[in-house]
């Protein structure tokens, strides 16, 4: 029985000095930090990985307002850029090369966001009609 035990308890004091749990070893806390760095790496990328689905050749300075539709269900504007194609977008559509959020829409004017290298939201653009 006292054997047991002692294995137990050796079997559980190997466990513990192996893993790698210490949270006052240095090393570890640096591993970490770059692992994190490293994730926001990734998510960085996966922001400027947003492509317009509206109009996505035109920079957004060429578009012009031209419509806004209102409906009891839902809101669309009309855009048309330097070479007369016009095409609808709906509020959270990405509009144009810079792919510009469109965040709102009322009876005369259409709100767009702007988006930052990391990923945070910049200034808002209004189009009046």
């Amino acid at each position: 029985m006292l054997t047991k035990i002692t294995s137990l308890i050796i079997a559980l004091f190997c466990s513990v000095a192996l893993a790698k749990t210490d949270p006052f070893d240095k090393n570890q806390r640096t591993q970490e930090v770059v692992q994190s760095d490293d994730t926001a790496k990734t998510q960085t990328a996966q922001c400027l990985q947003k492509h317009a689905n509206i109009i996505p050749k035109t920079p957004f300075n060429q578009l012009t307002l031209i419509g806004i539709l209102l409906f009891k269900d839902r809101k669309q504007i009309l855009l048309q850029n330097k070479n007369g194609e016009i095409d609808s977008a709906k509020e959270h559509d990405l509009i144009g090369i810079d792919s510009y959020q469109l965040q709102n829409i009322n009876k005369t004017q259409a709100e767009f966001l702007t988006w930052k290298a990391d990923c945070s939201a910049g200034e808002v653009i209004i189009l009046k009609l």
